[in-house]
Order: structure tokens, then C-alpha cells, then sequence
């Protein structure tokens, strides 16, 4: 993967979250054309071994809060109907279904407006 290529170049971040030099899951994000001040929010994985513990919720946020913090306005995550555990993640933290899925294996995407007057908590 070119992460500096198709994340940092672009202005976006790519995250890796490890404990005791093991890499536990990742997650990044880059401005997109689609919307208003806008970002897709990419390769959000988790091992399965930690999940279910809330270790994908603070991640999102986390990550909510960063793009807040450099002034994007929107949200956009893709998935798959399959990955149950994503999707609830999505919907339980206010992304709304919404229409114009562009990658082949995915089915669902969302997006969420942001108010970037305040972090998310």
C-alpha cells in the first residue's frame, strides 16, 4: 500500500493502532469532490480479537475529531451489508444510509454532516 501516495499527499491520514509493536487495526481518511468540504473514511479494520471491547468507537471518533479539527464539514464511509459489525458501528454513531455506492464490493454508504463548532465525544 502507497499510504504516502493516496492518503498524506492528499491531505488526508492513514492511522495504525498497535499495542506492544502488534498491529491491532487501522484507519485513514482523504478529501473527496463528493459534498461539502468532504472526506471518505477508509480501511477501517480492526483484528477480530479486539473487537467488540470499543476500541472501533473510540477509533471513529478519534478520527471524527481530527477531521473536524482540519475543517471538513462531511463524512462518507462505504462498507458492505456482510460486515454486520461495521454497519452498526456506522449507524449507532449518527452516519445515515444514503445512495451512490462507488466501489464494486461494497453496497451501503454513508454519510454524516458534521458540527464543527465542537469534537465529537
Amino acid at each position: 500500500m502507497q499510504v504516502e501516495k493516496f492518503y498524506q499527499n492528499v491531505g488526508g491520514e492513514f492511522w495504525v493502532v498497535e499495542k506492544q509493536e502488534k498491529i491491532l487495526g487501522t484507519a485513514a481518511y482523504y478529501p473527496i469532490s463528493r459534498g461539502n468540504k468532504a472526506v471518505e473514511i477508509r480501511k477501517m479494520y480492526l483484528l477480530p480479537e479486539v473487537r467488540n471491547q470499543g476500541l472501533g468507537k473510540f477509533l471513529l471518533k478519534e478520527l471524527e475529531n481530527r477531521i473536524i479539527e482540519c475543517k471538513f464539514q462531511e463524512i462518507w464511509i462505504e462498507t458492505a451489508t456482510v460486515l454486520q459489525e461495521a454497519v452498526k458501528l456506522y449507524e449507532n454513531n449518527g452516519y445515515q444510509l444514503t445512495t451512490g455506492v462507488e466501489t464494486k464490493r461494497c453496497d451501503r454508504i454513508y454519510q454524516k454532516i458534521l458540527d464543527t463548532k465542537e469534537t465529537v465525544n
